[in-house]
């Protein structure tokens, strides 16, 4: 039987907690149907980056977040009250790769054809098959997922309609994104479910949130492994991460998180290369850069990369690939392929060091203690026992497909052995970039769910997963 009880008030996620989320090895209970249970969602307009973790001439935008819980109960029914939707014993929050996003920009309450309660549905099928299975396993824990800076539904536009113009919440356009604004953007998130705007607090106190990123949203989490250390001068005990670039004002640090990495690195720099083809980096760098650090001039300092939006979706910095159409009505599926320009500065971050994930998710830059464990492929590896410094590190979770062909196995090798304890790695036989097949989003599912539950033991969580 599934309780609702949320932890008492002076429940805190210690690294004494920390440590013991891994002694345990309970695995999650595995759902028959994820989607038998009625789900309450909504969705949230979050400014970032948050006011203590940026300079004052960073442009701020409004996020486009949905958030979704299990629905509550009041007075016997299902209800999706917002007086219900606060008080969660944890959160999950979901971050997208890229060129991908979270959370389709139409309909949104305002816009042609949507109305007043209209929510948008999820953008891709990772975090809506994440979202069943976790509303599925736990009544009392809220999903969030939300477009980074620069996306539909999250970019200048957006920001302008949103009323954000005259709170000098101008917004990012997509040929402005950078991945150090996106950690910003994941900031900005962690830190509103901590503070819930000023309002009833989102999350019961002590609650701990679960953070699961794919692809670049990996490269994002073993970023946040870093910087959730503490910041220089503040509260957390282990040396935190050098700060370079938009993260230089970043003053964050959370020591009640776990972190998931599916189909990450540790190489930034082959990053490029994986994302980016030769004539994009040469639009970008110069045929003198081909090899991949920036210096010389480039002919234009951007490229045209490849997006797919929505049917019906406009986007006015499209460039529409040969072939493609715009459905002029939207359907509720589809989608089309479309080209926007982005800027070098996005592939400058991950050559010059900004994106330093190898120092981010090992061992600190002084008193690391013990050698990395080293990965084998096909095989799965559990929770080590931690060194002492470990406890101010963030749980890390590395879940890596065998068939993967945008982010070979031997990246995901390399990013768990870079990475310092508390730490676990398992591979999906079979499974590609995007966990195409049902069954292997399944398996990575309750990886999470498994990680979830021990979190919440080390808390003293009342709801069982």
């Amino acid at each position: 039987m599934q309780s609702t009880r949320k932890p008492s008030s002076n429940v805190v996620l210690t690294p004494t907690a920390v440590f013991s989320v891994f002694s345990a090895a309970a695995p999650a209970k595995a759902t028959k149907n994820p989607n038998k249970h009625a789900t309450d969602s909504w969705v949230e307009r979050i400014v970032s980056p948050a006011a203590a973790d940026a300079a004052q001439d960073v442009a701020r935008t409004r996020l486009l977040a949905r958030l979704t819980c299990r629905a509550r109960q009041s007075e016997g029914r299902a209800s999706p009250c917002i007086a219900l939707r606060h008080g969660f014993s944890a959160a999950v929050v979901y971050l997208h790769g890229f060129p991908d996003m979270s959370v389709d920009p139409a309909p949104l309450p305002g816009t042609a054809g949507a109305g007043a309660e209209a929510t948008p549905d999820f953008a891709s099928r990772f975090p809506r098959k994440l979202s069943e299975a976790v509303c599925a396993a736990s009544p009392d824990t809220l999903f969030v997922c939300f477009n980074a800076s620069g996306l539909p539904g999250s970019d200048a536009a957006a920001s302008a309609t949103a009323g954000g113009q005259p709170n000098g919440e101008g917004g990012v356009r997509f040929q402005e994104k950078t991945v150090s604004r996106d950690v910003l953007d994941a900031v900005a998130v962690l830190r509103w479910l901590r503070a819930a705007g000023g309002g009833e607090a989102l999350l019961a106190a002590g609650a701990p949130i679960h953070v699961v990123g794919l692809s670049t949203g990996a490269i994002i989490v073993g970023m946040l492994r870093g910087l959730a250390r503490g910041a220089p001068g503040g509260s957390g005990k282990a040396p935190a991460l050098v700060r370079r670039g938009l993260l230089a004002g970043c003053t964050w640090h959370d020591d009640r998180l776990t972190l998931t990495a599916v189909a990450g690195l540790v190489d930034t720099a082959a990053g490029v290369e994986l994302d980016f083809d030769g004539a994009q980096r040469e639009a970008c760098w110069g045929r003198s850069c081909f090899s991949g650090a920036p210096g010389a001039a480039p002919p234009r300092g951007w490229c045209w990369k490849e997006f797919w939006l929505p049917a019906g979706y406009l986007h006015p910095d499209a460039d529409l690939e040969e072939g493609s159409e715009v459905a002029p009505a939207r359907s509720g599926s589809g989608s089309y392929q479309c080209r926007l320009r982005l800027g070098r500065q996005y592939l400058d971050e991950f050559v010059d060091g900004t994106l330093d994930v190898a120092a981010s998710v090992g061992p600190p830059p002084a008193g690391g203690s013990s050698a990395p464990m080293a990965a084998t492929a096909g095989a799965a590896t559990e929770w080590a026992a931690p060194p002492t410094w470990a406890q101010d590190a963030a749980p890390l979770l590395v879940i890596h497909g065998t068939s993967d062909k945008s982010v070979p196995l031997p990246h995901g090798l390399a990013l768990f052995e870079a990475a310092a304890e508390p730490k676990r790695l398992f591979t999906i036989k079979g499974a590609n970039h995007l966990l195409s097949s049902g069954t292997h989003i399944k398996k990575a599912c309750q990886e999470v769910l498994a990680l979830m539950e021990r979190a919440h033991r080390a808390v003293g969580t009342q709801t069982r997963l």
